[in-house]
């Protein structure tokens, strides 16, 4: 597994099942049949990744949303990212 970076293209795994509930996205991995609450800030990148995308665009577009610094964003973002794709819900694609 590669480090997250601005210039990587995230996508959702195929095998996660999400839904609303709620204000919480819940999501569940059809492989390994565990369950994940995510808050509003990570269920707004689930929903950014509807289609991959770079993580600069998430940054970029997180920063606004929620009114943070770009710093503190891609700090958050990759964290939250990099244990994702550790859990195999998301894999970085390029």
């Amino acid at each position: 597994m590669g480090a997250v970076t601005l210039d990587s293209v995230v996508a959702r795994c195929d095998d996660i099942v999400a839904g609303v509930v709620d204000a919480d996205l819940i999501m569940m991995s059809i492989e390994s049949g565990k369950y994940y609450q995510l808050n509003p800030s990570a269920g707004r990148i689930w929903n950014l990744l509807e289609q991959p995308r770079k993580v600069a665009e998430i940054c970029q577009l997180l920063s606004k949303d929620f009114k943070v610094t770009p710093e503190a964003c891609r700090e958050d973002v990759f964290r939250f990212l990099e244990d994702l794709v550790s859990r195999k819900i998301m894999a970085i694609r390029g």
